[in-house]
């Protein structure tokens, strides 16, 4: 934990998603602007593990909202995060039904920010902006994000839990790519 004296403060980003949801946790020195240490994780919400009556009372949607809300609250209490970065939501033609539960799980999770956090920053950048500011293109497939995150492991002093940095699935190296991005465009330039 962080004594009130400290240059050093957290920041989570979270790649989300009401069935995966990947969450960075960075550790960032002020004076320096460089990150000290990150984890990751992806949440990966399985209807066997949700709560039934909530399920029929709320619907599943809803259900997994809360689930990953609860998640949420606790990093907020463990790390105390000064801002909370998230991709936000992208309408795909393709798959529109996908859009609705993201603004909501969004939604949710800047109450719940607002609740804990109330000076806590709650920034969202677009997709494109952060496949952008990792250094691949603005419209690119996954694994082209992957190759760009892990070019800048380096910046991240990741440390792994579980698997190595390049083992890590999309959703978790997403959420790097979420830090990445407000590393560059603001803590660097404060």
């Amino acid at each position: 934990m962080i004594d009130n004296k400290s240059t050093e403060f957290y920041i989570i980003g979270i790649d989300p998603g009401i069935n995966h949801m990947g969450i960075s946790v960075s550790l960032i020195d002020y004076s320096t602007k460089k990150i000290i240490e990150t984890k990751t994780t992806t949440i990966h919400v399985k209807e066997k593990n949700l709560n039934k009556d909530s399920i029929e009372l709320f619907g599943l949607r809803q259900t997994k909202i809360d689930y990953l809300n609860t998640i949420f609250q606790n990093y907020l209490e463990y790390y105390k995060p000064i801002t909370v970065i998230v991709e936000s939501p992208f309408y795909n033609m393709k798959r529109p039904a996908a859009f609705l539960p993201l603004v909501e799980l969004l939604y949710q999770l800047r109450m719940t920010l607002r609740a804990i956090w109330p000076n806590s920053n709650f920034k969202t950048y677009e997709p494109s902006t952060i496949k952008k500011s990792v250094g691949a293109g603005a419209i690119c497939k996954k694994d082209e994000v992957r190759i760009h995150v892990l070019k800048h492991k380096d910046i991240f002093n990741y440390i792994p839990e579980i698997v190595e940095m390049e083992d890590l699935d999309e959703h978790s190296i997403d959420s790097l790519a979420v830090i990445y991005t407000h590393l560059k465009l603001v803590i660097e330039k404060i």
